[in-house]
Parts: C-alpha cells; structure tokens; sequence
C-alpha cells in the first residue's frame, strides 16, 4: 500500500497499474486543507497503525494513518 499527498490545484494526476493482469485497487480520499502541502509519497512502512475500540462494544477497529506530520 502506497498513499500520496497531491498539491492542492493539481490538474492532471495519472494511477496506473504495474501489472494489468493483477490491477491495483486505488482508494481516492479528497478533504479541504486550507492550506497547500507539496505532493509527496507516503509508503506503508512508515504509517502507524494504532488500536481502538472494544470488541464487546462492536467498536474494535485499527486505524492506519499515513498522514505527514
């Protein structure tokens, strides 16, 4: 899993596939930031995965956050 920053008024954003017998999936998240980030990639391996919820309350759940700090 890799998640990506875009600069806000970017115009023209390409996602491709490496394997098109294996296509990605690609999960599309757009929210207001009032503020301009450069576009950069976030790998996996540096998201922290924190643990919330309870199950017996139906809650239990595992945030991954990738957000740059």
């Amino acid at each position: 899993m890799i998640a990506a920053t875009l600069e806000w008024g970017a115009k023209h954003v390409v996602f491709e596939s490496d394997n098109s017998n294996d296509p990605a999936k690609f999960y599309v998240v757009s929210t207001p930031a009032h503020k301009t980030y450069p576009n950069k990639k976030l790998p996996f391996k540096n998201a922290v995965a924190m643990s919330m919820g309870k199950q017996e309350d139906m809650n239990k759940r595992t945030i991954i956050s990738t957000l740059m700090h």
